[in-house]
This record gives structure tokens, sequence and C-alpha cells, in this order.
């Protein structure tokens, strides 16, 4: 019973961690115009959300999003 969270446990403190199109830009390692395609044109990609008159994507959302895509396939090295 030790394991349930009560009302006294601490907060989560990454649970609602925003990042900034600069934070994206790091987590995704690619460009603001990647970020700004990514959002007009994969559904998948989280959109933003405006919070004082910022774009701000959840933390969570982004390595969600990043867990989602596919491993790279490579040609078989003995063909």
């Amino acid at each position: 019973m030790g394991d349930l969270p009560t009302s006294d446990s601490p907060p989560n403190p990454t649970a609602h961690l925003l990042y900034d199109t600069k934070d994206t830009m790091r987590a995704l390692n690619c460009s603001r115009w990647k970020v700004w395609n990514l959002c007009h044109t994969d559904p998948e990609f989280p959109k933003p959300r405006e919070i004082a008159g910022k774009n701000q994507w959840f933390a969570t959302a982004i390595e969600a999003y990043k867990a989602t895509r596919p491993c790279r396939q490579y040609a078989d090295s003995a063909a």
C-alpha cells in the first residue's frame, strides 16, 4: 500500500513541464522551420498551446512523439 500516491505526495515536477519553440527544436534536433512544418503537416505531432503569447508544448507530448517515430531501416549488409 506504500506505493499508492497520497494527497501529501509531492507533485511530479516534470508532469507539466513546458517546452517553448527553442526547447522543442533542441529536443527534436531540428530547425524552427521543421517544427512549424510538423505542426502544419503531421497530424501526429502535438499541437502547441498558446501560453503567455508563446507557442508551448508539454514536454511529455514531445517525448511521446519522439518515442513513436519508426526506427531507421538500413539495407542488409550481406546483400
